[in-house]
């Protein structure tokens, strides 16, 4: 083989690998090489269903979709307290006090007060069905059931303003963390870090097969609560 063709194919060989990476680590690509959360333990409870999750500072919170919030300890899972809203809430978040609860069904965010667990405001989204959210800046942030998009509402401007389209995802769970949107997705199994332009800035695969709901603590640890009642206590670090 002369030399020009050894050149050639040694080209087409590093082409080739070259463009299988690329694919083969697409963040999007369910079957793309992606590190794993480190799992620092994972606790039994009684609380099983769908529905939010969210970290008041102290406590964990859990909703269902029956209508029941549970307030868990951290260590060990341990149910504290509850109270009872309507079913078919969806999304959870706790910020100054209050819990924002969705209802998709309704289109609208429950205002509760944190203490005594009594509905105080609801906002009406009209054209949006908020599902999982968090408290991101100041503002909610939530994935559109009725369109596949992430939805940012300004309290100020009492404004519902479209983010980015996550068409044909599952999401299982929304916080912010490090001034990022993360996003646990269950069809994939995959825990997203997303700009707010819906870039993607990172993935991890998610321990649990079941995901519905993940919260962020003071610390970084992220909380990524199991349907079939488990808690595990995580860390990207």
């Amino acid at each position: 083989m002369c030399g020009f063709h050894k050149i050639l194919l040694l080209f087409v060989c590093l082409l080739t690998f070259s463009c299988r990476d690329v694919i083969f680590n697409n963040p999007l690509d369910p079957n793309a090489s992606r590190p794993e959360v480190f799992v620092i333990k994972t606790m039994e409870v009684e609380v099983k269903g769908e529905g939010g999750f969210t970290f008041d500072g102290e406590k964990l919170w859990k909703g269902v979709d029956s209508g029941q919030i549970y307030a868990l300890e951290t260590e060990a899972g341990q149910i504290l307290k509850s109270f009872s809203l309507p079913p078919g809430l969806k999304g959870l978040a706790f910020y100054e006090g209050k819990f924002y609860i969705s209802y998709p069904q309704e289109r609208a965010i429950r205002v509760v007060d944190a203490l005594s667990g009594v509905v105080i405001d609801r906002i009406i989204m009209k054209t949006a069905s908020p599902g999982y959210l968090a408290i991101f800046e100041g503002k909610i942030v939530f994935f559109d059931e009725s369109t596949g998009s992430f939805m940012k509402y300004d309290f100020g401007e009492k404004e519902v303003r479209k983010l980015f389209s996550a068409q044909g995802f599952e999401v299982a769970g929304v916080d912010c963390y490090h001034g990022r949107i993360m996003v646990a997705e269950r069809a994939s199994l995959v825990l997203y870090l997303f700009e707010t332009d819906g870039r993607i800035f990172a993935s991890y695969s998610l321990p649990t097969a079941s995901p519905s709901g993940i919260a962020v603590d003071e610390s970084d640890f992220i909380y990524i609560f199991s349907r079939d009642g488990k808690i595990y206590k995580t860390s990207l670090q």
